[in-house]
């Protein structure tokens, strides 16, 4: 939902007026059926439709720290959504308290941006690549590190010290429980590898990726997830 919300600036002054969008996702991902296993909603799938909305929109280096959150939301699984310096708002689970408060069945993931920011930050032009001529590869590291390293932290390493040849960088997977250590988190990207000119061979790829992972281990000292 797109609508207006004031802002207080005082006794002596009208309301600043601006036009915020929410979200909420609870339930089940899918309908229920005899060949879909049940699955809840999580964390992940409404920060993916935030993604997506974000990249429809041409709006670029998005981050998501884990600093100054929302008092509503449940600090360990709630996000602050950044461009640049700019806070454009908050995502994440509902704390346990409002829940309660409001008896309400949980879980529940909202998020609450300031869309004329958001609005400000658009890129009227899009430009379009050619579609590229030779396959991608694609390669997993999953890591466990301390439960203090933010996944958000561990992402932007990655970034700045991307390997040669690797055209993205996705993290798909966080957890907590059995196999992990009390107190640590496991963390699991997919990168992906292509070159402009060439095939690459899983054997380049390997040797890269490999190294890499070497990199990101001793940087964060992690362990390789088996």
């Amino acid at each position: 939902e797109i609508s207006k919300v004031f802002f207080s600036r005082g006794d002596e002054e009208l309301p600043e007026e601006r036009f915020n969008l929410c979200g909420l996702l609870s339930g089940m991902r899918r309908p229920v059926g005899w060949n879909e296993p049940t699955q809840s909603v999580d964390f992940f799938d409404i920060k993916g439709a935030l993604e997506v909305l974000f990249l429809g929109l041409g709006v670029e280096d998005i981050r998501w720290a884990n600093t100054d959150l929302a008092p509503y939301l449940k600090p360990d699984a709630a996000v602050r959504v950044l461009l640049a310096d700019t806070c454009l708002g908050d995502l994440g689970e509902v704390h346990p308290g409002v829940l309660e408060n409001f008896d309400l069945k949980g879980p529940i993931y909202v998020f609450d941006i300031d869309f004329d920011l958001v609005m400000e930050k658009t890129v009227p032009l899009k430009k379009f690549k050619p579609l590229p001529r030779f396959p991608a590869v694609n390669r997993d590291l999953a890591i466990v590190v301390s439960g203090s390293v933010a996944a958000q932290d561990l992402l932007d390493y990655l970034e700045q010290h991307r390997p040669q040849y690797a055209e993205s960088i996705t993290l798909f997977d966080q957890y907590q429980g059995k196999q992990i250590e009390k107190d640590n988190t496991s963390l699991a990207f997919r990168l992906t590898y292509r070159s402009g000119e060439r095939s690459l061979t899983d054997l380049e790829v390997n040797e890269i990726h490999t190294a890499f992972s070497q990199k990101v281990i001793a940087a964060f000292q992690a362990e390789i997830r088996s």
